[in-house]
């Protein structure tokens, strides 16, 4: 099954949201108010995405239209992979087993493109014959008698 969003706005980079704080004269992490500003309108933009729950492995395919060649690709994947957790998009971003991510300029119209791809019914027969083959390897390792010269 496929699942597609267009969320509107430049994508903040998750290395450079975070700020140290004092609290109680300990230093902590805090985000930005771009990175929680972010955040909110990816989280009333979702749409569909929201409440999907995918708890398998699944395909991300995003395209990121920056105003400027400036931002780093890699930066934003973790970022938006947090968010579809957050939305309960997705229960786990380590279910993610492929990532095909594209960095385009769009100066008038910055926005991240989405698209997730859970296995279909294909795959999951696929890996219940695999879980019984190996199974079935165990329990024939396991009767096994070996016998000495």
């Amino acid at each position: 099954m496929e699942y597609k969003t267009i969320i509107k706005g430049n994508a903040p980079s998750k290395a450079n949201c975070y700020k140290i704080v004092s609290i109680n004269g300990h230093g902590c992490l805090a985000k930005t108010s771009a990175l929680k500003k972010y955040e909110e309108s990816f989280i009333w933009q979702a749409g569909k995405l929201r409440d999907l729950n995918i708890n398998e492995p699944f395909e991300f395919y995003i395209d990121v239209y920056y105003p400027s060649r400036r931002s780093d690709l890699d930066n934003v994947l973790k970022l938006q992979l947090d968010v579809l957790q957050r939305i309960k998009c997705i229960k786990n971003d380590n279910n993610c087993c492929l990532i095909h991510a594209r960095k385009f300029v769009d100066k008038e119209n910055p926005r991240v493109e989405i698209m997730i791809k859970n296995f279909g019914l294909k795959n999951k027969i696929f890996i219940w014959y695999f879980e019984i083959w190996v199974y079935l390897c165990n329990v024939h390792a396991k009767n096994k008698t070996y016998e000495r010269d």
